[in-house]
């Protein structure tokens, strides 16, 4: 499900507006009592091929069942059980649900898809491989459509109530509901699958529409508590705004935790089910997560600075002065604080500039190659980002094999951007040096949108100064997260520097870049802008269509791979998106108390805390306030891990 969006883009207050009326908890005691169970039951007997009931009797027999328990455990042995952290987010979130309206801000990562397990896990050290997850044993049918899986007698909610295949058949019966609000889910369950099948109450499998290169993969969700959402039905967004559904997972958030707008806190489920697992049993140590709202980084990280939260790394990327100016304070230097820098093997989120192709002075693709021309990246990262991070190449940067391995971004040229623009019909300049075109008068002036942050300004100021260079007048828009985010999802803006975060393990195109979530079409053939979709660029190409629909139904990975190049080098060619830039690492600063492994983290990780291998000491914390009452110092620790360094290819071996 690849609809993270990385910009952290709803702020305390804008969600405290949005969700005025509303407090922690309070929800299922504002609505009247209902009960969808005959609904439900009937919705089941409407699709019998969809839904269907049969015995163990049924399953084939030659069946080969993996159990994943062979692969190298994660996590250290030495972790410790127990005590809290206090970590931060720029924004509060929205909801609690994991889908409908409003469910795809930032914080549902830290409370959902980090935490809650799925049938099985990709394992994220070695990615080639599955381990167990919710069920315990999983099988793959011949034709590479059918999964087949059964669930760990063990697995439990947080609420205690055991996993069954009710709560897969609840999963699609939601998924396919018009109740949940949600387009995307509505069209990714509607057309990926053509069912499930229930054997016993542990034993279910799940039918793909079309062959899959990686079928496991591309069946993997976490089930959804049938008895918990009895109540799922027309007022589903605003019965279940705050209601966390139980979790497979580690953590849960309980009402009472609840605070809007200012902090958020995740517990430690008690005798969680999965505690003594392999693979779990050095994970999630810390007992809870609490989540403090601090808008500005800068001044997130002068909370961590002053003690207030444990570690800091959300915005490491992209504030390189943090990590080579303001670590030049007594408590690095005294060994009370300690920095790492993990080099990971992670997608790497599609940070850029979107190009919106519906606005009349972009919709003419020589206007946009000459953009991707005058829009000087490089220097954004050669000065403001202080050469510390690579250039992003496509759109789907760091997917191993599925990333195009030769194809470069545009490269800032004045010559190559004239090209272009007097191809387009504009040849002259005026007083100020913009570019205009003579047969109509039209000058080249285009607005970029921005989040009000002083990195950002940074950032657009300098590429309004190259873009002039080029006869380019870039007009710089700043607004709040909220307003940026929703203005680029109604399809308002004309350029927007954004990115979406990617998930392992495969390269996603259909949602951004397909002509199905630019337009809607009318009866009449007549097409308007569909808004809030992922394709911001409001692309709709029919070479980049027809590619994207095999992409979708590809049946080995080497078609994935092929047709992801070819995807790529249309999208260059429509220049509907400039790649920004991408940090092949994470970095972290933490207090000396917060503990990691011997290796620091894991290969598959988009930071350090998203598969929760570190652990909290409580007597080092003691040990080191101590130490800073007192005087006392430690060794500093500046390290650098990278074993998992993608390197380039020595000469022998190109």
């Amino acid at each position: 499900m690849n609809r993270r969006d990385v910009l952290r883009t709803i702020p305390a207050a804008a969600a405290a507006g949005l969700l005025s009326g509303c407090s922690g908890g309070s929800d299922a005691d504002r609505f009247p009592p209902y009960d969808n169970s005959g609904e439900v039951d009937a919705f089941y007997k409407s699709k019998p091929e969809f839904f269907r009931f049969l015995t163990p009797a049924d399953l084939p027999p030659d069946l080969k069942w993996d159990t994943g328990a062979d692969h190298p455990d994660l996590g250290s042995p030495d972790a410790k059980k127990g005590g809290s952290i206090r970590w931060f987010t720029t924004s509060f979130p929205p909801c609690l649900r994991w889908f409908g309206p409003d469910s795809n801000a930032s914080f549902r990562s830290e409370h959902y898809d980090d935490i809650a397990i799925k049938q099985v896990e990709v394992h994220p050290n070695f990615p080639e491989h599955y381990m167990p997850g919710i069920c315990d044993r999983w099988a793959v049918g011949p034709g590479k459509d059918v999964v087949y899986y059964h669930i760990d007698p063990a697995a439990r909610f947080s609420n205690g109530r055991p996993v069954t295949v009710a709560d897969y058949f609840m999963l699609f019966y939601i998924q396919l509901s018009p109740y949940a609000q949600d387009p995307w889910n509505l069209n990714y369950w509607g057309t990926k699958f053509k069912g499930i099948d229930r054997y016993d109450d542990l034993t279910f499998s799940m039918r793909l529409a079309e062959k899959s290169p990686d079928p496991v993969f591309f069946t993997l969700v976490p089930p959804m508590d049938h008895v918990f959402y009895r109540e799922f039905g027309p007022d589903f967004p605003q019965r279940y705004q705050w209601r966390q559904q139980p979790s497979t997972g580690a953590y849960e958030i309980r009402p009472e935790d609840i605070h809007i707008g200012g902090t958020i806190t995740m517990r430690r489920v008690k005798d969680w089910w999965a505690k003594d697992r392999k693979y779990y049993r050095n994970r999630f140590n810390v007992d809870s997560v609490q989540f403090q709202v601090i808008q500005n980084p800068e001044k997130a990280f002068e909370a961590f600075k002053a003690g207030r939260i444990d570690f800091y790394h959300t915005y490491l990327d992209n504030q390189p002065h943090v990590w080579h100016e303001k670590m030049d304070d007594p408590s690095f230097h005294n060994g009370w604080m300690e920095r790492a820098q993990f080099y990971n093997n992670y997608p790497r989120p599609s940070v850029g500039i979107y190009f919106n192709c519906a606005k009349p002075n972009l919709a003419d693709v020589r206007v946009r190659r000459g953009l991707t021309h005058a829009l000087n990246m490089q220097r954004v990262i050669d000065v403001e980002l202080k050469g510390d991070i690579d250039r992003l190449r496509t759109v789907n940067d760091g997917f191993g094999r599925f990333t195009h391995p030769t194809l470069r971004p545009p490269e800032y040229s004045r010559e190559k951007a004239q090209a272009a623009f007097t191809e387009a019909g504009f040849t002259e300049r005026d007083e100020k040096g913009i570019l205009r075109n003579p047969a109509t008068g039209q000058r080249l002036s285009v607005e970029l949108s921005i989040r009000s942050r002083p990195n950002e300004r940074r950032y657009a100021l300098r590429l309004k100064e190259e873009a002039l260079k080029c006869g380019v007048e870039l007009r710089v828009e700043e607004l709040d997260h909220t307003a940026q985010f929703k203005k680029v999802l109604q399809k308002s803006h004309e350029l927007a520097l954004m990115g979406w975060v990617h998930v392992p393990l495969y390269p996603k195109y259909w949602e951004g870049f397909h002509s199905d979530n630019a337009y809607e079409k009318a009866p009449d053939g007549s097409r308007k802008i569909k808004t809030n979709t992922n394709n911001v660029s409001e692309i709709a190409d029919p070479e980049l269509d027809a590619l994207v629909f095999k992409h979708e139904r590809a049946e080995t990975l080497d078609d994935l791979q092929s047709l992801g190049y070819r995807i790529e080098e249309v999208i260059k060619d429509l220049a509907c998106f400039l790649p920004g830039w991408a940090a092949a690492w994470h970095r972290c600063v933490y207090w000396r108390w917060v503990r990691w492994p011997d290796d620091y983290n894991i290969r598959l990780s988009e930071h350090p805390a998203q598969n929760h291998v570190h652990w909290v000491d409580e007597a080092r914390r003691m040990e080191t306030r101590e130490a800073m009452r007192t005087g006392q110092t430690f060794t500093v620790r500046d390290l650098v891990f990278d074993q998992y360094r993608e390197r380039p290819p020595t000469a022998a071996s190109s």
